[in-house]
């Protein structure tokens, strides 16, 4: 079905984070031998949806998503919702095979750590939980790792109208 999009509401609908099967290594065409490597640090700053500072003045671009740029429909709640997962947080940065974009900015996909009631800790992949939510977009650069649960994830999304990115949508005719 095609979709064209409707003025967009102001209220968002997120869905509770769960870990998820990005959580791993994808498999097969998913895989990358020569990216993968991690490492932790203090996020301090949050630019927009898809761009956050670490201590020491890093900044990250989170790899697979777009999130909308200032002035445009849904900048608050996916800037928000980056700020809520992340902000003052220890992170996960995970790379892939490309390094930097054009503007310096680390190409990175984040996880962090969370607990239920019971203490059962699970890693969420923050990326991926921007897509599920609605609040961004699959967008690649060169980067292949997760790309099959991004794009699994967007159309999710999409198909139940799920976050700001998406309550708009209607079916054309």
């Amino acid at each position: 079905a095609r979709f064209a999009l409707k003025e967009p509401k102001a209220e968002i609908k997120s869905t509770p984070l769960t870990a998820t099967a990005a959580d791993n290594l994808a498999s097969g065409e998913d895989a990358n031998e020569t990216g993968g490597n991690t490492e932790t640090a203090l996020v301090t700053k949050v630019i927009d949806g898809d761009t956050l500072t670490l201590q020491g003045g890093r900044r990250v671009r989170l790899l697979g998503i777009d999130t909308p740029e200032i002035h445009e429909p849904c900048f608050e709640e996916a800037k928000k919702r980056l700020e809520d997962l992340t902000l003052n947080q220890t992170v996960t940065l995970e790379s892939d095979l490309r390094d930097q974009d054009e503007y310096g900015r680390e190409l990175r996909h984040i996880f962090i750590e969370t607990s239920d009631r019971s203490g059962l800790r699970s890693r969420v992949h923050v990326n991926l939980a921007l897509i599920k939510e609605g609040l961004a977009v699959a967008y690649f650069f060169d980067n292949i790792r997760y790309k099959n649960e991004l794009r699994q994830a967007e159309t999710e999304a999409i198909e139940n109208r799920i976050g700001c990115r998406w309550q708009g949508l209607v079916e054309a005719r």
